[in-house]
């Protein structure tokens, strides 16, 4: 699988540049942004790209804004059933998941996926900044 978005990174997403390539994990940035591709040799049909480390939540955040973090967390996941949001180590994760049984048209897969973790990111970036607080965004 990994290959494959190799190939439509080449072909569709020219402006890409790629940080780390290993067996099953690609890293790569466009738009300012840095992505991770990641498959898995024992399920060939099945991958992922996120959008990690979008936002940090400070360690020493008042309780009142890391349950309206949450909320806006809840608020994504809701809204996009496709793509989920989560948390690591106080940074905020976006992630889009699929099986592709058929490689037929997997490029218009990649690129609708893709698509999907911008608008997402764009709407965190809308969110976040109604608060007294400006993201300190990590990934840009």
């Amino acid at each position: 699988m990994i290959q494959r978005f190799k190939s439509f990174l080449s072909k569709e997403l020219p402006d890409h540049t790629v940080e780390s390539d290993k067996e099953e994990v690609l890293s790569f940035s466009h738009e300012g942004l840095r992505f991770m591709f990641i498959s898995e040799a024992a399920r060939p049909h099945y991958f992922r790209i996120l959008l990690p480390g979008i936002y940090t939540i400070s360690p020493t955040a008042q309780d009142s804004e890391i349950i309206r973090l949450y909320r806006i967390i809840d608020q994504m996941n809701a809204k996009y059933i496709v793509a989920k949001s989560f948390v690591i180590d106080n940074d905020i994760w976006i992630a889009v998941e699929q099986l592709a049984f058929s490689y037929n048209n997997i490029d218009s897969l990649f690129e609708l996926c893709i698509e999907i973790l911008l608008s997402v990111y764009n709407e965190y970036k809308k969110e976040l900044a109604k608060s007294d607080n400006k993201p300190d965004n990590k990934n840009e």
